[in-house]
């Protein structure tokens, strides 16, 4: 027993077939076709590129609109603690918006007069405020550069932290 079947395909003469398509039209007492059966197919074939044409468009919409919340996803910056003097504060999270880094801080409690950046090419920035939310908000270097970050507290302890920018 063969569990596979070949399926074949038959071609059909046009002219049988526009023969037969006529007996059928004259059995049941219609008038007959005056197009050739192959135009007939043509059409056929013809009528269906412009569905074909709008599912493939419905489906690139939609995979534009299913990956759509990914362009409001804010950049993660690749900052790393270098150093903690106590374990008492840290970062616990950043976001780079409008050329301002803003710095999530589990303190606090911010020393805004003792908290700068340093570049590698050697330009010290101040902070620039602290946000409604909390967080700490530091001018972002352009061009983007490796920067050493300083955050002190009140009690004086100090974070370090190190900016590297992709290139």
């Amino acid at each position: 027993m063969n569990l596979f079947h070949k399926k074949t395909h038959y071609k059909m003469d046009m002219n049988l077939a526009d023969k037969t398509l006529q007996n059928v039209f004259a059995a049941c007492n219609k008038t007959p076709c005056t197009l050739p059966i192959d135009q007939l197919m043509l059409r056929r074939r013809i009528s269906k590129a412009p569905y074909i044409h709008a599912i493939t468009l419905a489906v690139c919409v939609l995979v534009l609109a299913l990956l759509s919340p990914l362009a409001f996803l804010p950049p993660v910056l690749p900052l790393e603690t270098v150093s903690e003097v106590q374990s008492s504060f840290m970062l616990e999270s950043s976001l780079l918006q409008n050329s301002e880094l803003y710095l999530t801080l589990s303190d606090k409690h911010i020393d805004l007069k003792r908290t700068y950046m340093e570049t590698a090419s050697g330009h010290r920035l101040s902070a620039l405020g602290i946000s409604d939310d909390g967080a700490l908000i530091l001018p972002y270097p352009d061009p983007p550069e490796e920067t050493n970050i300083y955050v002190y507290n009140t009690n004086g302890q100090i974070l370090h932290l190190l900016l590297t920018p992709d290139k």
